[in-house]
Order: C-alpha cells, then structure tokens, then sequence
C-alpha cells in the first residue's frame, strides 16, 4: 500500500466506523424505549387517574421509531464530524423538538391513543436517557481509543516522512 510522504495518519478508536455507529443506533433505540416506559411508569406513580390505553404499546414502539427517524435525518450518526461529541446534545435537543411535534400532531388526530400527561413527559424523559447514554458512550469510546494507544508502542499513529523506515 502508498502512503504519501508527510502523510500523518492517527486512528482514533480501536472499533470500526460501523461498529460504532450500529452501537449508537442500538443503544438509542434502547434508550427511547426505556425512555418511554419510564414516562409511563412516572406518570402512573403520580397522583392523577392514570388509565393505560389499549394502544400504548404501540405509541411507544411508535415514539421510539419518531425518535430514531429524527436523530437519524439531523445527524445524529454522523460520528465522522470532528464536532460530533460536543454537538451531541444539540442533535438531540433538534429531536426532541422534532418528536414534540410529532407526538403533538398524533395526540390531536388520534387523540386517545396514549394519555395527554404521558405524550407530555415521555419527550422530555427520553431526551434525558439519549444524553446521558450518548454521553456514557462518548466518554468509553474515548477511553477505549486512549486506552489504546497508550497500549501500542506506537501509540497506533503513523508517520510517514523521508526518514521513515521501508513498511511506512
């Protein structure tokens, strides 16, 4: 293989692009649904006359595919932006409005679908479990790339000069 002189090349992680990427996706998957049934599981506990409706479940599967749909069309799984990490919260703050929207548009034409407190909460609950999860996710892909590094003599960074030997 050429590489081309004063080429310098570092990689960051050790796991592929797509491996990163599929556990995002699943943690946030993951995460929506353990969003959603945490905003039910609230909204049950307080003191209000709670009554699930038959098509809850649905509204969470269906929650949980509006929160994908919107990470996914505001890059939310474009990892390879060097501000990705910092513009994290961001993307899912942009969701969040997104799936409000949403879950608002499917209260009022299909409005007994789910109750009104739980459509209120579930949003707001779930955009706190997808941060703290891709924050958490964020910090172990960054230990596991320095953890890395640290190990190989190298620091797993190439460079590529005059001097450098043949196998560059």
């Amino acid at each position: 293989m050429y590489r081309a002189q004063g080429v310098t090349r570092v990689r960051s992680s050790p796991f592929g692009w797509r491996t990163i990427v599929l556990t995002l996706f699943l943690g946030d998957l993951l995460s929506a649904l353990v969003g959603a049934f945490l905003a039910v599981l609230l909204w049950s506990a307080l003191p209000t006359d709670f009554v699930p409706t038959p098509l809850l479940p649905q509204w969470v599967v269906g929650s949980t595919i509006a929160w994908l749909l919107a990470l996914s069309f505001l890059d939310g799984y474009d990892i390879v932006a060097p501000t990705f990490w910092r513009a994290m919260p961001g993307i899912v703050a942009r969701a969040f409005l997104v799936v409000a929207l949403v879950t608002a548009a499917v209260f009022f034409t299909v409005p007994f679908l789910f109750p009104r407190g739980v459509g209120i909460l579930a949003p707001l609950v779930v955009m706190i479990v997808l941060v703290v999860w891709r924050l958490v996710f964020a910090k172990s892909i960054s230990l596991s790339s320095s953890a890395s590094r640290a190990a190989s003599p190298r620091h797993r960074q190439w460079r590529c000069t005059k001097r450098s030997p043949a196998g560059c």
